[in-house]
């Protein structure tokens, strides 16, 4: 059977018409579709890798807007410090200017702005864990220890909130930093002295006239806030974020909801590398960054496509490394619908194409099925038999033909039986006349 389906020469037309349809729809649609669906997966591709690296660029600016306000911080207000344009020595004038300061900016931006004297005095303003901003001051008075203080509406001191402890300015890593390098910078990341939280400070050496170090102004923001910046620039997206310290790969920040630190049982901290997040995505992306130096590329992770970037940020002694991903499903989501959905379209309407293709074949070469059985039973004997003529086309016109040579065919067959039968007579009365002359 199947040699016979390979021998075109035991298929009927009407089947080689059909079976010719079918396939070059099928193959049409195929190339169609697959041109138009690589373009709209191609499109998807594109368009993620570009909304990856706007959302990197994203991320990136806010962050530099974000370390740049305490940098801000310190260069607008040097300047009011080093030419006693704010007497430190006058409590209340101080107090005021760096409470001031700090309501200036935003409540999620810098958590402290504060001054550390040569001496080892500590005097600012910081916002408590209710961003409420609190009056710093530690001094003789305060005998080494650091007070926290209420401020009222007019800006004066209130009443004392917190004794902080024991605190030496000059013990801190701002502070140290600030004076070796004598220029604006910041600090490497450090445990806060009183929250459970990771800072990073930026601070700038004071000089007297003389040369004489006067202190360090510093400003000081916890990584808690970069968190909750990159969770706002992620949600939307389903963007995953890290950042890490390039050397050390130690978290600084992270939109996962994971802890850039532990608790040890001293009750100090012990800072998490990336190696400790529950993402293996971002793991592997870290890894392959390491080897290959690539600073965008795609993944397949559980059947999942990824695309991922890695981006250097470094800026007056911070050396970090952001590192975002985004599943193509984000975008692909709706092409796969629409593509499923058009296959469908395609579908129905080779089934459709199909349907009414068989229909008119039948309708159009059914007169060539009736001519077939009219020619069948014409050659069996049945010279009776004409094709019927219905339309004035090929068929029509063969049928009519066929109805001649029927005509022709049988005219000459009852000619033939006539003179036979003639010739019979003919034959019989000549034996009978022979006969009568031998009788006689």
């Amino acid at each position: 059977m199947f040699k016979n389906l390979l021998n075109f020469e035991n298929i009927s037309i009407k089947t080689l018409i059909i079976l010719s349809f079918i396939i070059i729809m099928l193959i049409s649609t195929t190339v169609i579709g697959y041109i138009t669906f690589k373009g709209w997966l191609d499109l998807a591709e594109s368009s993620t890798q570009e909304r990856l690296d706007q959302l990197n660029k994203e991320i990136r600016i806010e962050v530099d807007n974000f370390i740049n306000i305490p940098l801000h911080i310190l260069n607008l207000n040097k300047e009011f410090i080093e030419n006693n344009i704010i007497d430190l020595s006058n409590q209340r004038q101080r107090e005021k200017f760096f409470v001031t300061v700090l309501k200036n900016y935003s409540e999620n931006s810098v958590y402290s702005f504060s001054f550390g004297s040569s001496s080892g005095n500590y005097y600012g303003a910081r916002r408590n864990l209710a961003n409420e901003v609190e009056i710093m001051r530690n001094n003789e008075q305060s005998q080494g220890h650091s007070w926290y203080y209420e401020v009222k509406d007019n800006l004066e001191t209130g009443a004392r909130t917190v004794d902080a402890g024991y605190f030496d300015p000059r013990t801190r890593a701002w502070y140290q930093r600030a004076v070796n390098s004598q220029q604006p910078g910041f600090s490497e990341i450090y445990k806060h002295f009183i929250m459970n939280d990771l800072t990073v400070s930026a601070s700038t050496a004071i000089y007297s006239d003389n040369g004489n170090l006067r202190g360090v102004l510093g400003a000081h923001i916890t990584l808690e806030r970069i968190n909750n910046l990159l969770e706002e620039i992620s949600a939307g997206e389903n963007a995953e974020t890290v950042i890490i310290e390039s050397s050390s790969e130690r978290l600084v920040a992270n939109s996962l909801a994971e802890n850039n630190f532990k608790i040890t049982e001293n009750e100090n901290i012990q800072r998490n590398t990336i190696n400790d997040i529950n993402n293996s995505i971002l793991n592997t992306a870290y890894n392959e960054y390491l080897d290959n130096n690539e600073n965008n590329f795609k993944l397949e992770f559980q059947n999942q496509e990824f695309y991922l970037s890695l981006i250097p940020f470094q800026k007056n002694g911070l050396d970090w490394l952001i590192i975002t991903s985004i599943p193509a499903s984000v975008f692909t989501a709706g092409i796969f619908k629409n593509i499923r959905f058009a296959s469908f379209l395609i579908l129905l309407a080779i089934l459709l194409s199909i349907g009414i293709y068989l229909y008119l074949t039948n309708k159009f070469l059914k007169p060539i099925s009736e001519l077939i059985y009219v020619t069948d039973k014409f050659a069996a004997g049945d010279l009776s038999k004409r094709a019927e003529v219905k339309r004035n086309d090929e068929i029509a016109r063969l049928a009519a033909a066929f109805n001649k040579m029927a005509d022709r065919i049988n005219n000459l067959f009852n000619n033939l039986e006539e003179k036979v039968a003639e010739r019979t007579r003919e034959l019989e009365e000549s034996n009978k006349t022979l006969k009568e002359k031998l009788v006689v």
